[in-house]
């Protein structure tokens, strides 16, 4: 459900009404199950709320689509949002937390269905098989994009020389190779200088989007690219892989200008202040 609903959220151009995906843990059929209120919940957000999202409702809780990833195969709250509140929770009283949705699309709605599924994904592990991660960024794996689990920030060992070339060598034949943490929360940046040698030879870092929303996206953009390769050109795909498209990553130029206001308005409180007690 996580991996439609992501690219669902992409696919949707324009979206201006609320789409609600839900499912159940216990089928509909057995005597206790969650697909009542489940079902019941969806509907009541789809038909009551203006929310142009692709969304999931599961157990009281509305996730952004592309947001969400279920981490549960036996409780009855079995998606979670890591790096995202919901954006609605159903209890006794309805919750919408309307500062995180987006805004309202007065545009066309139009479907964009040309997706590409020549996409990779391998976690790193220190005891694996270099061979592997060869294979899969070889010209003989056939891999349009190539996503690669790290450690931590997103940190490959950079000192094996024998695993930097074969990425290299991959970036260079135009392969998207993007590198996200194995740690559910949290997100991938170059803060370390391994993290700065994957930027410098041309990887990109996936922030704090979920493994099935890179999926997503990078089927999008690539389709985009077998559609219309004069505008969307490799090096295109890299920027609006970082780009904030339909809410599935942080903006952090938002959040920066969020911490210097802050800081100018403190930086001046306390300026003033000091003015007072001089003038006294």
């Amino acid at each position: 459900m996580a991996y439609t609903a992501s690219l669902l959220s992409f696919m949707f151009e324009g979206l201006n009404k609320t789409v609600v995906l839900t499912g159940s843990q216990i089928p509909i059929t057995e005597l206790r199950n969650d697909a009542v209120d489940n079902l019941l919940g969806s509907l009541i957000v789809a038909g009551t709320f203006k929310i142009p999202e692709v969304c999931i409702y599961f157990c009281n809780k509305v996730f952004r689509g592309n947001r969400a990833t279920k981490d549960n195969s036996s409780k009855l709250s079995a998606f979670n949002s890591p790096n995202m509140d919901p954006l609605a929770t159903l209890d006794v009283n309805f919750k919408i937390n309307w500062e995180r949705v987006i805004r309202l699309n007065e545009t066309k709605l139009k479907l964009s269905t040309r997706l590409e599924t020549n996409i990779a994904f391998i976690t790193m592990s220190p005891i694996m098989n270099i061979k592997a991660l060869q294979l899969v960024l070889s010209k003989d794996g056939g891999s349009k994009a190539v996503i690669i689990a790290g450690y931590g920030m997103g940190n490959l060992p950079s000192n094996n020389k024998e695993l930097m070339k074969c990425i290299q060598d991959a970036v260079t034949r135009n392969v998207i190779v993007v590198i996200k943490t194995q740690c559910h929360r949290g997100a991938v940046n170059d803060l370390y200088e391994t993290g700065r040698v994957l930027t410098k030879i041309g990887c990109v870092l996936a922030m704090d989007m979920t493994v099935e929303c890179i999926f997503a996206k990078l089927a999008y953009l690539l389709g985009k690219g077998l559609t219309d390769p004069e505008r969307y050109t490799v090096e295109t795909i890299k920027k609006l892989m970082k780009t904030n498209l339909r809410g599935e990553l942080t903006d952090k130029s938002r959040e920066k200008e969020k911490y210097t206001m802050r800081n100018t308005a403190m930086i001046t409180a306390i300026a003033n202040y000091l003015k007072q007690g001089k003038n006294i």
